[in-house]
């Protein structure tokens, strides 16, 4: 909480800070706050008539209190030190007074009257400085916090030919003044959010974004209570957060002691406890404030996005490694010569094979048939009759591949969900026509469409439209067309 108002006496200097927070318990209640050959302490015992490590003042509006600080040269040279308040600033040897705003509109060290800012010390030297604090008639009742500063005046001469780099040592301890009057314990949790470390064994962090608006420095402490889908998750009871001073709005990290789970939505349920504090009271009294309780909820969902990421890439390459193995299957079904058979009543695909010299194993594997095998009367078989090579097969490989009717027969087979024609009609854009009403022509090479109407005995428009067949109507060996039944002739090729 004092960290924003020390921050506004950082000029274009380097400095070096140490402030004396009553948490601290490394220093001994006798020793001064020491550092680089500076040393900073409150003078005169506290109420319990042991050394001061900070200052703790209780002062009603319109009143005064005096109190001095002592500073100590502990180098081997003499020294000047500038003796201020975190409501100052600290830039080229001179002090100015911060602007107020939100924050630091009630530093207490505004309203010090120094009787120095300024003491030189010889080596090993020390010097008592006193204060007068001022309070104002109109002066907020609760806690205002700020910092007694001193600092090393610079020496631009031992500087002269270096980057222009100004090392200023500074140290301070923490003046605490309270206001009689009632305390308002006001915590407003702003904004909730919440971070995993995955290199950190998934720790799950919530991050507290809260403003205090009350008069009061607040200390929180944090029970959580987690639950999912299938329940509790885990709860986690009086875990302290940084204290909080009036006015301050500032962030606070709590860690969950358990593992992040890994996906799912959850909620957590907050309690944040304020403490029991001490007021005190205009008359003089003083009086021990009972806990006070502030909830917050937060919902929030945990998705495994890496993981996530993972799996998908590992579907990726498979759906690769099957694309390819298509593919190859695809071409090599492609390379090979086929000719079509219609069942007919009585067929068997061992009696198939025998009719057409073919191994009923070959005829089975080739056009993806499941044991036990069984054929229907108008199944239409691939036979197949040899392998195209050099020329002739290059040539074949770009027309197939540019017919999309052709691969989506190819696929119909592949896939065996639907007839591979009708694969090829939702390929090509054409509704399925109910084939028990049409028979199938193969087109020879040299065919053209006039020759083809007029072996069905119907119009070119009829064809056309049958087949939703594109100018300039030009037509393809082995490509098959549909027409209509009640006229073929049977002394033409049919599927």
């Amino acid at each position: 909480m004092l960290r924003k108002l020390l921050l506004r006496i950082i000029s274009c200097s380097l400095l070096i800070i140490v402030v004396a927070l009553p948490a601290v318990s490394s220093i001994s209640p006798a020793q001064a706050f020491t550092y680089g050959g500076v040393s900073i302490k409150p003078l005169g015992p506290d109420a319990d008539g042991q050394p001061r490590r900070s200052f703790h003042l209780v002062t009603a509006e319109g009143t005064e209190i005096r109190d001095q600080v002592a500073v100590t040269n502990n180098s081997a040279d003499q020294v000047t030190l500038f003796v201020f308040g975190s409501s100052h600033n600290l830039e080229n040897n001179k002090l100015e007074l911060v602007p107020p705003d939100e924050t630091t509109a009630g530093d207490p060290t505004r309203w010090i009257t120094w009787n120095t800012n300024e003491v030189t010390l010889a080596p090993q030297g020390s010097k008592a400085v006193g204060f007068i604090i001022k309070v104002p008639n109109n002066a907020d009742v609760g806690d205002h916090v700020g910092a007694i500063m001193t600092s090393v005046k610079a020496n631009p001469a031992k500087n002269r030919g270096q980057s222009g780099l100004n090392v200023v040592t500074q140290v301070g301890i923490q003046l605490a003044l309270v206001v009689p009057g009632d305390l308002v314990r006001d915590l407003k949790i702003n904004k909730i959010t919440h971070t995993i470390n995955r290199r950190n064994a998934r720790t799950l962090s919530f991050i507290f974004n809260a403003t205090n608006r009350g008069n009061a420095s607040l200390y929180p402490a944090v029970d959580a209570k987690i639950s999912g889908f299938f329940g509790r998750v885990g709860e986690q009871l009086g875990v302290k957060l940084d204290g909080i001073a009036r006015n301050q709005t500032s962030d606070f990290n709590y860690n969950w002691i358990k593992r992040a789970p890994y996906f799912g939505r959850f909620v957590a349920n907050f309690t944040f406890h304020l403490g029991e504090k001490e007021q005190h009271n205009k008359d003089g009294t003083t009086t021990m404030l009972p806990d006070k309780t502030i909830t917050a909820r937060y919902v929030f969902w945990i998705v495994p996005w890496l993981e996530l990421l993972y799996l998908l890439l590992g579907i990726f390459v498979l759906y690769l490694l099957r694309s390819v193995w298509l593919y190859v299957l695809v071409l090599n079904r492609l390379r090979t010569k086929t000719m079509t058979y219609t069942v007919v009543a009585g067929d068997t695909i061992t009696k198939i094979g025998a009719k057409l010299g073919a191994d009923p194993r070959v005829l089975a594997k080739f056009n993806l048939m499941r044991w036990p095998y069984e054929v229907k009367p108008g199944d239409i078989l691939l036979i197949p009759t040899g392998r195209y090579a050099g020329g002739e097969w290059r040539d074949r490989h770009w027309e197939i591949l540019s017919n999309r009717e052709f691969v989506g027969g190819i696929l119909g087979h592949l896939f065996r969900q639907f007839k591979a024609h009708h694969i090829a009609d939702r390929i090509a854009g054409r509704p399925v026509a109910d084939r028990a009403k049409y028979n199938i022509v193969i087109v020879d090479a040299g065919d053209t469409i006039q020759d083809v109407a007029q072996f069905a005995g119907t119009t070119l428009e009829t064809i056309i439209k049958l087949n939703r067949l594109r100018p300039p109507y030009r037509l393809r060996a082995g490509q098959e067309l549909l027409i209509p039944k009640k006229r073929v002739k049977s002394s033409r090729k049919r599927k």
